[in-house]
């Protein structure tokens, strides 16, 4: 596969979000029905990630994940 075709895929998978600075962090959330982690994604004002780090803190807190691993097999 040639650098074009890698950067096309790569563009692909950014946000518009992410194209215009805007801060992101995603996270684990949940597990679904398989065990697997479902993540959510958070969005800030460009220069905002100090309420990004905040907001994820929350998130973390009301949901804790750290001890949670999906099956390997």
């Amino acid at each position: 596969m040639g650098l074009q075709a890698i950067c096309r895929r790569t563009v692909a998978c950014f946000d518009d979000y992410d194209l215009f600075v805007s801060p992101t962090m995603s996270l684990p959330l949940a597990m679904d029905d398989a065990g697997l982690p479902v993540g959510v994604q958070v969005i800030g004002r460009p220069a905002a990630e100090a309420t990004l780090v905040r907001v994820s803190v929350k998130l973390e807190a009301a949901i804790p994940w750290i001890d949670r691993r999906p099956p390997v097999s």
